[in-house]
């Protein structure tokens, strides 16, 4: 039997390009065995261009997937969250699995486990705020969207849980295909006017649709505000990949943030030293900081 062959895919444009270079220094220093890591950059900055060049990074141009009216631009970041629908396409054939990653990520360890998954592989986003969810606060009142989730067999996705995070997820070949691909295009188009977080709402609905169960093992994905949540009891010392999923650690909001359980400048620090370093690794940092002793991880399967 043939070598799985896996790759790690990134996008980014200029203005997240320091939380990409922090990602890929992480990623050399934790995870040196990666597999290839493929990046599509979307601007035109020369620096980000001689960045490119001289880490020999792979760059690639899948088509871009339109973008789409349906959704209210005031809940879109940035057109480019559309570009990771590319990824259920042929493009990729060469590789059996694809881990993406969102560039404000730092990776602590290896991902060996996870980018090898059998299944589609995502964690779920995990967040008690009854705004946080798939749809736009006040939907659930709308008739005309309980009545499209009843001819797709949906139930309406209310729970705390009910949403994936969308920063990482594995993608195996076998949904990379156009039956997959359309039906990505068919539910964005579908309930555009009521999705809150635009690509994150689309693959969570993709994932309901299709059964895909939400992994609870937060040491793949810890995403910031997981931190203060006293019932998952996370620890720094286990995690693999940090996710700077809400307020970003160069921001003065991250250090006022209240739900970092008190590790708003430690974060802060670690990310500055992946984020300055070096490609060659000088300064970069160590899989620090601790938390404090005597934490541990409860994980849920």
């Amino acid at each position: 039997m043939a070598t799985p062959r896996h790759a790690i895919v990134s996008f980014f444009n200029d203005r997240y390009f320091d939380y990409f270079r922090a990602c890929y220094h992480s990623l050399k220093r934790n995870y040196p065995a990666h597999p290839p890591l493929l990046v599509a950059y979307d601007g035109h900055s020369p620096d980000v261009e001689a960045f490119l060049d001289r880490t020999g990074i792979t760059r690639i141009s899948p088509d871009r997937p339109p973008r789409h009216d349906a959704i209210d631009p005031n809940r879109i970041k940035s057109p480019i969250v559309f570009d990771r629908f590319s990824l259920w396409t042929d493009y990729f054939d060469d590789y059996d699995n694809l881990l993406h990653l969102d560039v404000d990520t730092l990776v602590l360890g290896s991902l060996d486990e996870i980018i090898s998954s059998p299944g589609f592989f995502i964690i779920a986003n995990h967040e008690p705020w009854p705004t946080t969810r798939v749809f736009v606060e006040g939907a659930s009142e709308d008739a005309d969207l309980h009545a499209l989730l009843r001819e797709d067999g949906l139930d309406y996705p209310h729970d705390m849980d009910d949403m994936a995070n969308a920063g990482v997820f594995v993608l195996p070949r076998r949904f990379r295909n156009s039956e997959e691909h359309a039906l990505i295009e068919r539910l964005t188009m579908r309930y555009g006017p009521y999705l809150a977080y635009a690509d994150q709402s689309v693959i969570s609905l993709w994932c309901l649709l299709r059964g895909i169960p939400y992994s609870r093992d937060y040491r793949f994905n810890c995403q910031t505000p997981l931190l203060g949540d006293e019932s998952l009891r996370l620890d720094l010392d286990e995690v693999r990949l940090l996710h700077f999923s809400n307020h970003k650690p160069d921001t003065e909001a991250f250090l006022k943030w209240k739900r970092l359980n008190g590790l708003n400048e430690k974060l802060r620090t670690m990310y500055r030293s992946y984020r300055y370093a070096d490609e060659h690794g000088s300064n970069a940092a160590q899989p620090e900081p601790k938390a404090s002793p005597g934490r541990c991880l409860k994980i849920v399967q």
